[in-house]
């Protein structure tokens, strides 16, 4: 897989794992890297100090508890 000696060295380690593996498709390795994605943005938000996370929308501009896109329904 040639693609992923193309990403930035922030994925050094899951390319490593990636390149273990003896049979994994390029679905599976794209699901990694999403995985591995969201964990370096974690990181990065809580360094900053950003407490806002939505585990359900997967956005940083709020709670999971304000997400209007899990709660939509009680708010009719």
């Amino acid at each position: 897989m040639e693609i992923i000696t193309k990403l930035p060295a922030s994925f050094n380690e899951s390319v490593s794992y990636i390149r273990t593996l003896k049979h994994v498709t390029i679905t599976e390795v794209v699901e990694m890297l999403r995985g591995d994605e969201w964990g370096q943005r974690l990181m990065d938000e809580e360094a900053s100090g950003s407490e806002k996370w939505c585990e359900f929308c997967r956005k940083k501009s709020h709670d999971t508890s304000e997400c209007y896109s899990k709660n939509k329904k009680v708010r009719r």
